[in-house]
């Protein structure tokens, strides 16, 4: 099979950075997730 592994290292700045890290980290963490199951749906072979 394949892995795949990801890192990412963000910077934000001005008016988003008002916003406060935490909401910014959560807000990141749930769209990945969001997209990698996505993709995995994307990848699964249909039910035969």
């Amino acid at each position: 099979g394949t892995r795949l592994v990801y890192d990412v290292d963000a910077h934000v700045g001005g008016k988003i950075a008002q916003l406060g890290s935490r909401l910014i980290d959560s807000t990141a963490r749930k769209l990945a997730a969001e997209f990698f199951n996505n993709f995995a749906k994307a990848l699964t072979p249909p039910p035969a």
